[in-house]
């Protein structure tokens, strides 16, 4: 048994373990989060977590129950990081000088099913400084719209935001 996993979000992470009880009683294997599947025949369980969100730092308790009630813990560490959702940029360029062009994030994307769920937000700017901090001060909009005054080749910065801050 690993005293510590650590995954990221939108992954399945497993651990496992041996059990044995000493009166050759039947054991029941049980844990407070995520799946348990044991073998009897060899005394081995087998827990497995679908991570749809990001867990900081919980404590997995996995919990052996003879048939008469006595109980034996083992306990581990679970951290889920945070993947950052991904995108694409792209403009309706090139335009005349002057003229407005607009900017859009498509193809938003989190493997986050809980960030999916709380919506995606957005951030554009002229000057990568001017970028909003975290979801919050980010908005629901996809696109951004600004013209420049002379001709060339502009940057223009955009970012997506997941509710965890990704």
């Amino acid at each position: 048994t690993s005293s510590a996993v650590t995954i990221s979000e939108g992954s399945i992470v497993v651990n496992d373990g041996t059990f044995a009880d000493g009166d050759g009683d039947a054991v029941a294997i049980t844990a407070d989060i995520g799946v348990i599947m044991q073998n009897n025949s060899i005394g081995t369980w087998q827990w497995s977590y679908d991570s749809t969100d990001d867990v900081l730092l919980t404590e997995v308790t996995v919990t052996a129950t003879d048939s008469h009630g006595e109980t034996s813990l083992t306990r581990f560490s679970l951290t889920v990081n945070n993947v950052a959702p991904t995108a694409t940029i792209g403009n309706n360029g090139p335009v005349n000088e002057g003229s407005s062009v607009t900017i859009s994030i498509g193809s938003a994307t989190d493997v986050s099913i809980d960030d999916l769920t709380a919506g995606l937000r957005y951030s554009f700017a002229l000057d990568e400084m001017e970028l909003v901090a975290g979801y919050a001060d980010a908005d629901v909009d996809t696109s951004f719209e600004t013209a420049f005054a002379d001709n060339g080749s502009f940057t223009v910065f955009g970012r997506v935001f997941d509710k965890d801050g990704g």
